[in-house]
């Protein structure tokens, strides 16, 4: 029940704009708090985590190993190593959120009704995504070595989680002059419409066809057989459709609001950042395709689009838009982003983190 109030608080903050600050801070910190005080029984992916670290695993990226490795050396048990772990990141996150703005209340919202109650779960994916959010804060000032400082952040955190090996796309894309983005986002948004019908249409011949070329020359074993569970599950084209949703509602938002920034060099330069974010957030969905395990780019690349937003409606002349229709339907957008988002992780791609979410939230306490 604490966190609903603390949610709820956070809401109430971002609209009147009363200490976003420390409301966010207090939200974000609060969520470090439960991921440290999950346990086996109720969280999925806990014993995995726990094993790795107690009998010195090195399954995981060489940069979580060496964490471990120093939280052995310093005598932690694996349950203060996570709590330590989810600090560190929450306060990451919140440095990089305010490098960028300082409406972090509006933020921690919808980190909190979207992200957080898979990344209680892959804590890796959490702290890589924090480091990653530091790293591209520091793009607000366009020169080689605020470029090199985000390119080593980004490589520091693939050796947490691989995944963000893909955020040097976005990196190398926010070179890219505004007016040339806007062009290539519609011609991504046309292109991904046009596939989304053909996929549709010839559903079973495209199936058909990729497990054929998979089968041939893919890496992954299981990749043919993770096109035909995407498509054929009962819940596959519904997936998909709530993938396609959260990435065009992103795409289309952030490449109208764009229009409006090129008077503001802080929302350009932040702009040239979020667009390629989006995109890539468009490019998961076809890639879902092949594996429902893309889903966690189009996650990680939605919370660009709350701080982008948190920034346009929070900070400077934008704060007026939270009193209007504009802003009201801006944020409306952003509800519906972050409610499938929820539903893709919690419940479509990943249902075992069903079962998880009662406890991950505190509404049912383990008394085992």
């Amino acid at each position: 029940m604490t966190f609903i109030v603390i949610v709820i608080e956070n809401f109430l903050s971002s609209v009147t704009r009363l200490l976003p600050r420390v409301s966010g801070a207090i939200l974000l910190f609060f969520t470090a708090f439960l991921v440290g005080t999950s346990d086996a029984v109720t969280n999925p992916d806990y014993a995995l985590y726990m094993n790795s670290y107690e009998y010195k695993w090195t399954n995981f990226e060489s940069g979580y190993t060496f964490l471990c490795s120093i939280g052995r050396s310093l005598g932690l048990n694996y349950a203060a190593f996570r709590m330590i772990i989810a600090m560190i990141s929450m306060a990451i996150l919140i440095w990089g959120v305010l490098r960028i703005t300082n409406n972090l209340s509006f933020v921690a919202f919808f980190y909190a009704i979207s992200l957080f109650t898979i990344d209680a779960i892959q804590v890796r994916n959490s702290l890589m995504l924090s480091i990653v959010v530091l790293a591209f804060s520091f793009l607000n000032v366009r020169n080689w070595q605020h470029y090199l400082t985000t390119g080593i952040l980004i490589f520091l955190a693939s050796t947490i989680h691989s995944l963000a090996l893909a955020f040097f796309i976005p990196l190398l894309l926010s070179i890219i002059k505004l007016k040339v983005q806007r062009v290539i986002g519609l011609a991504m948004v046309v292109f991904s419409l046009i596939m989304m019908i053909i996929g549709n249409i010839f559903q079973a011949q495209l199936v058909g066809g990729l497990q054929f070329i998979l089968n041939i020359f893919g890496s992954r074993s299981d990749a043919g057989k993770n096109v035909a569970a995407v498509y054929t599950n009962s819940g596959g084209g519904i997936v998909l459709f709530a993938a396609f949703l959260v990435a065009i509602i992103s795409v289309i938002l952030v490449l109208y609001l764009s229009l409006d920034v090129e008077s503001n060099v802080k929302m350009e330069r932040l702009t040239q950042i979020v667009i390629p974010m989006v995109l890539l957030g468009l490019v998961a969905v076809m890639m879902m395709e092949i594996s429902s395990d893309y889903v966690r780019l189009l996650r990680n690349t939605s919370i660009f689009v709350f701080i982008y937003f948190a920034a346009f409606l929070g900070d400077g002349q934008q704060l007026p838009l939270w009193l209007n229709k504009r802003g009201i339907f801006f944020s409306s957008c952003l509800v519906i982003v972050a409610a499938f988002t929820f539903y893709l992780q919690n419940y479509a791609v990943y249902p075992a983190a069903t079962d998880a979410l009662p406890y991950t939230i505190q509404l049912r306490v383990n008394n085992e």
